[in-house]
C-alpha cells in the first residue's frame, strides 16, 4: 500500500516537472466543468432568468440588412400596412378622390385658379384622415389591461370629417371638367328628353308651377346637403360601427361615381339651354326664402357670376341629387332610422325638384335612378377587391 502511494506521488511529481504550467489551469478548468455540470442538473432561479433574458435578446436581435431596405420596411412599408388595417371603404374612396383631384390641380394649375393651393389642401386632408384612422384603430385594439386612455375626440372626428371632405370633393369636381372634356352635351340631353316624353319636361312642369310648391321644392333641393350629415350623426350615436361604415360606404361610393361620370357628358342644365336663366326668379317665384336659397345654390354651383353660362359647373349628367336621394331612402329604411319617413318625404321632393326647378334634364334623373342601385350593389365587389389587397377594415 505504501509503495503504491509512493508510486502515485512520483507520477504526479514527474507530470508537474514535465508540464509545470498546466497544473493550476487544469485544476481550475476541472472545477469549472464540475460546477457547470451541477448547474445544468439543478438550475437555479437566477440561471433560468438569465437564460430567458439571453433568449429574448437573441430573438430581438436585428438581422443585418441594407440600410435602404430597413428604412423602407420601417417607414413606408409599415405606414401602408397600418393604413390597410385602418381605412374604411368610405375613407379609402375619399382619399382616392382627393389624390385624383390633387393630381388634376397640379396638371392644370395654369388654367385652374389656385390649383396648387387646392392640391395642397387635398394632400393635407389625406394626411389628416390617415392619421385619424390609424390612431383610432390603434386605440381600438389596445387591451383593457393596458392603462392607455384613448382621446375621446378620435372616433367622432374621424367619422364626421368624411362629410365636409365630401363637400370639398363636390366643389372641386366641376373645376377640371371643362379642361379634361371641353364640350357640353345639353343639346343632346334636351333632344333625348323630347324623344322620350314628346315635350321638354321642364316646360311641361312650368304650366303647373305654384309659389308654394316652388318654395317647398327649393327647400328640399337645399336639404340634399343636410340629410347625409343628419343620418351620419344619427347612425354614429345610435347604431353600431358596422352600420355607420355601411352607410358612408354606399353613400360616398355612389356620389363619387357620379362625380367621375361628369367628365363623360358635361352639361349645365336646362335652366341655361332650354330656358332663360335670368328670368328664373320671375318665372318660378317662391313665398319667403326661395330667392335666398336659389342664390346660395347658384353661388355654390358657379352660376352666381356675371357670365353664369360660362362659369356654371358642368355637373348635370347623371343627377347626383337623384343618386343621393335614392341611397338615403334605402339606407334610412334598411338601418331603421328614426326619421326614415321624413327622409323619404324630403328625398321624394328632391327627385321632383331636380326637373321642376330646371337644374337637370329628365334623362339626368333617369340615369341617376338606374345608377344608384348599381352603385349600391357594386359595393360588395369593391370591398371584396379591397380585402383581397389587405384592407381588412373595408
Amino acid at each position: 500500500m505504501k509503495s503504491s502511494r509512493n508510486t502515485s506521488k512520483q507520477e504526479k511529481s514527474l507530470h508537474s516537472q514535465v508540464h509545470p504550467h498546466h497544473t493550476g489551469r487544469d485544476r481550475a478548468l476541472a472545477g469549472k466543468m464540475r460546477r457547470q455540470s451541477l448547474r445544468e442538473s439543478f438550475p437555479t432561479r437566477h440561471d433560468s432568468e438569465h437564460d430567458a433574458e439571453t433568449n429574448d435578446a437573441a430573438t430581438h436581435l436585428p438581422t443585418t440588412k441594407p440600410l435602404a431596405t430597413v428604412l423602407s420596411r420601417k417607414g413606408l412599408g409599415s405606414t401602408l400596412d397600418a393604413l390597410k388595417t385602418s381605412l374604411s371603404t368610405a375613407e379609402f374612396a375619399t382619399i382616392t378622390m382627393l389624390a385624383l383631384y390633387a393630381l388634376l390641380g397640379i396638371v392644370y394649375s395654369a388654367q385652374v385658379p389656385h390649383g396648387i393651393t387646392l392640391a395642397a389642401v387635398d394632400f393635407g386632408l389625406i394626411s389628416v384622415m390617415s392619421i385619424l384612422a390609424m390612431n383610432d384603430t390603434h386605440y381600438a385594439h389596445v387591451q383593457p389591461s393596458e392603462s392607455v386612455n384613448a382621446p375621446r375626440f378620435l372616433a367622432p372626428a374621424r367619422r364626421l370629417l368624411l362629410f365636409p371632405t365630401l363637400l370639398i370633393v363636390y366643389m372641386q369636381a366641376p373645376l377640371y371638367v371643362p379642361f379634361v372634356h371641353p364640350h357640353d352635351y345639353d343639346t343632346l340631353l334636351a333632344a333625348l328628353d323630347k324623344t322620350l316624353f314628346g315635350v321638354s319636361p321642364t316646360v311641361w312642369l312650368y304650366a303647373y308651377s305654384h309659389p308654394i310648391v316652388t318654395e317647398i321644392l327649393q327647400a328640399c333641393y337645399l336639404l340634399f346637403f343636410i340629410i347625409p350629415l343628419c343620418l351620419g350623426i344619427e347612425f354614429h350615436r345610435t347604431k353600431s360601427d358596422a352600420v355607420f361604415r355601411k352607410y358612408t360606404a354606399q353613400f360616398m361610393i355612389a356620389l363619387y361615381g357620379s362625380y367621375l361620370l361628369y367628365f363623360c357628358l358635361p352639361a349645365i342644365g336646362p335652366c341655361f339651354t332650354v330656358h332663360d336663366f335670368a328670368r328664373t326668379n320671375t318665372e318660378l317665384p317662391g313665398v319667403f326664402f326661395t330667392e335666398t336659397i336659389r342664390m346660395i345654390i347658384n353661388n355654390g354651383s358657379g352660376a352666381g357670376t356675371a357670365l353664369p353660362h360660362l362659369t356654371a359647373h358642368r355637373n348635370c349628367m347623371p343627377s347626383g341629387h337623384t343618386i343621393a336621394a335614392v341611397v338615403n331612402i334605402v339606407c334610412a329604411f334598411r338601418f331603421r332610422s328614426r326619421y326614415r319617413w321624413l327622409v323619404a318625404s324630403i328625398c321624394a321632393g328632391i327627385l321632383v325638384s331636380t326637373v321642376y326647378l330646371r337644374y337637370h334634364h329628365a334623362v339626368d334623373v333617369l340615369a341617376g335612378l338606374v345608377l344608384a342601385p348599381l352603385f349600391m350593389l357594386g359595393i360588395r365587389s369593391i370591398q371584396g377587391f379591397m380585402r383581397s389587397r389587405g384592407f381588412v377594415s373595408a
